[in-house]
């Protein structure tokens, strides 16, 4: 997860043509931080349902992943609506 976001910021800051500076710093570590909890809690939940659940590690990562994603999405809904906001111009706070 933590190459992917990698991946993401580079191609955003790429596409913008901003440049690297403190703020972008700041906002890679954050997200590295972010995509490595949500890795751990993939990996640990998966550990319960191995564990509990009987389950294959296939089976136990994948059903993993999907119910810790769903928690996710009011985030990506956020972050989507703000780009739009910011696209259309509309002030925000």
């Amino acid at each position: 997860m933590v190459p992917l976001a990698l991946v993401g910021t580079v191609l955003a800051l790429l596409v913008r043509q901003m440049d690297v500076n403190m703020y972008t710093q700041i906002g890679v570590v954050l997200l590295i931080g972010m995509a490595a909890k949500t890795a751990i809690l993939i990996v640990e939940f998966a550990k319960l349902l191995l564990r509990e659940g009987g389950m294959t590690i296939r089976e136990a990562a994948m059903k993993a992943a999907k119910l810790l994603m769903l928690l996710f999405v009011p985030s990506f809904y956020v972050v989507i609506q703000r780009l739009s906001d910011r696209i259309r111009g509309v002030p925000t706070d």
